[in-house]
């Protein structure tokens, strides 16, 4: 059984998720905010979080970071399928 202030937090984590369903629609590497606060980007292969930036790729002057190099190379191949 939750307490109150659990209760909230599951809350504050489900309105994160919602937020973060809705900004994937929108863009495929959108920042978003954890129930930690820690500000993470969004595969745009997989929609996975990405909390690293160690893989990178950049289209039309925009960065886009990936889970893993074979969400890169996928992105790489065809960047619109996974921007439009």
């Amino acid at each position: 059984m939750l307490t109150p202030e659990g209760n909230a937090r599951e809350v504050a984590r489900m309105k994160l998720n919602a937020r973060l369903r809705r900004s994937r629609a929108v863009s495929g590497s959108r920042p978003m905010v954890t129930a930690m606060g820690v500000s993470t980007e969004v595969d745009p292969v997989c929609k996975k979080a990405v909390r690293s930036r160690r893989i990178v790729s950049k289209h039309d002057g925009e960065a886009y970071y990936f889970c893993s190099p074979a969400c890169k190379t996928t992105f790489d191949a065809d960047p619109a399928k996974y921007l439009g």
